[in-house]
């Protein structure tokens, strides 16, 4: 944290008085010594990141005259009343910072701004369009942004504001600049008034061991309301956006998306992706998203010839090709080498307890379509159905391979409730770093008696 410059001016006064004929002026005459010292801010910033997804949410900085911050407005959604609305959570938090007493003064330069709420410790007050006073004492607090915009952000809004602070008899006067970035997927984004595919890309569709190219389907605006399996936005949602169904709503479906990456050996390799459910047929939701990294195709490749038609295996529950006590029918695309698949199964330790204590199976999958087992059940943290996952919520899923240490590591977080299921584990004795090279990665949807229309907003690769 950069310090800040305190002025101390220590003057002397030196009075002259001069007589001149019978006029009697006076002159005063100042000499002023003055001495600039170091004074540490009262205010020190952290950026609030998500950890486990290797993704940067907000990131600030300070210099002299305040602070500088760059927002990625994952949260972002369209409510049919009132607009965008950009929600910041406990794991992505605007900021959070150490100070006393202030008040905290904003005002936007942007008309695209409808409504502003800033929320500090315990207090929540409007900002932007008016002054917002947080009285606060000595300690750290998180700050979380609600900003409510007329229309969709395809371009960088820049909000600006004032920070007055007393402190020790000083009074330090601040600036602060927002800089909202749109959120931009170099593979796939349906959010925000976006409908765009980045990479060229195939599907494969199952139901009940059977082959089919009824699912994945991507719903347009138009027909994302009543498309067959049913709508995925109502009124009720507020939520209005094209959505790619990787499966829909119904007992032993599967559906995948697979595509090709350039991946570079030696660094960290992140898929983030938003998810979204709305119709299930059970009173419990399964079986979740699957996670395909470093698929050597074999028999097979990225190309319109394969879409539909991708050999694979499958692992079905209830025969001997099932390697979890849950995880739905999963399809395992054919490889010339092992690959990592990773699944987060929200119906782990509420539809069924047992594994390890948490929600994510994580597999290595062999050429022979036999799968190696490094966890089943594992993990902390519970997000499920009446816990924090409720039809509509945007789910955002990360998960990172790190070949520095060959650990995996994930997090299933919804972005309405701010409740989360994460884990981390080596793959050390189960699987090696990757040369450098183009892989097919993947991401799927899939279901066993319990069952969930999942289906996919955004997806983004990083290496």
């Amino acid at each position: 944290m950069k310090t800040w410059k305190l002025i101390t001016i220590t003057s002397f006064f030196f009075i002259f008085i001069v007589l001149i004929s019978s006029f009697a002026d006076v002159s005063l005459f100042y000499q002023g010594k003055i001495y600039v010292e170091t004074t540490k801010s009262p205010i020190i910033v952290n950026s609030g990141k998500i950890q486990e997804c290797n993704f940067l949410v907000s990131s600030w900085t300070a210099n002299y005259t305040g602070f500088n911050g760059v927002l990625v407005p994952l949260t972002l959604y369209m409510s049919t009343f009132n607009g965008y609305i950009y929600v910041t959570h406990a794991l992505e938090p605007l900021m959070n910072f150490t100070f006393t007493t202030g008040e905290l003064s904003l005002y936007s330069s942007s008309p695209s701004i409808t409504n502003a709420t800033l929320r500090i410790g315990n207090e929540t007050e409007p900002i932007y369009k008016t002054t917002g006073t947080f009285s606060l004492t000595s300690e750290n607090y998180f700050a979380y942004l609600n900003l409510t915009f007329k229309s969709p952000i395809f371009n960088p809004i820049k909000l600006y504001g004032d920070y007055n602070h007393s402190y020790n008899g000083v009074t330090y006067a601040y600036n602060f600049m927002e800089n909202i970035q749109p959120l931009t997927g170099n593979v796939m984004n349906a959010l925000n008034g976006y409908s765009n595919f980045y990479v060229p890309h195939i599907y494969q569709g199952v139901i009940s061991e059977y082959s089919l190219n009824e699912w994945p389907s991507y719903y347009y605006l138009s027909n994302s309301y009543t498309t067959y399996p049913g709508s995925y936005w109502t009124f009720a949602s507020q939520i209005v956006n094209p959505v790619l169904c990787l499966v829909p709503y119904g007992p032993d479906e599967a559906g995948i998306m697979l595509w090709n990456e350039r991946y570079q050996a030696n660094k960290p390799v992140t898929m983030t992706a938003i998810g979204v459910y709305a119709l299930s047929s059970s009173s419990k939701v399964a079986d979740g998203y699957e996670f395909y990294l470093f698929i050597n195709p074999k028999g097979w490749s990225i190309s319109p010839i394969y879409n539909y038609s991708v050999p694979y295996a499958l692992s079905i529950p209830g025969t001997n090709t099932q390697y979890s006590n849950i995880q739905g029918e999963i399809i395992l695309p054919s490889s010339s080498k092992p690959y990592l698949e990773v699944q987060w199964d929200p119906i782990w330790q509420t539809g069924s307890s047992g594994g390890e204590g948490g929600q994510w199976n994580i597999w290595i999958v062999k050429p022979n379509g036999k799968v190696k087992v490094v966890a089943n059940g594992y993990g902390q943290g519970v997000l499920e159905t009446g816990s924090g996952l409720n039809p509509y919520d945007f789910i955002l899923l990360c998960v990172t391979y790190n070949p520095l240490n060959n650990t995996v590591s994930g997090i299933a977080y919804d972005l309405n409730t701010g409740v989360y299921s994460t884990f981390s584990i080596s793959l050390n004795g189960y699987f090696n770093p990757q040369p450098s090279g183009t892989y097919v990665f993947g991401i799927a949807g899939n279901t066993g008696g319990d069952n969930a229309n999942w289906g996919l907003l955004y997806l983004n690769y990083t290496n």
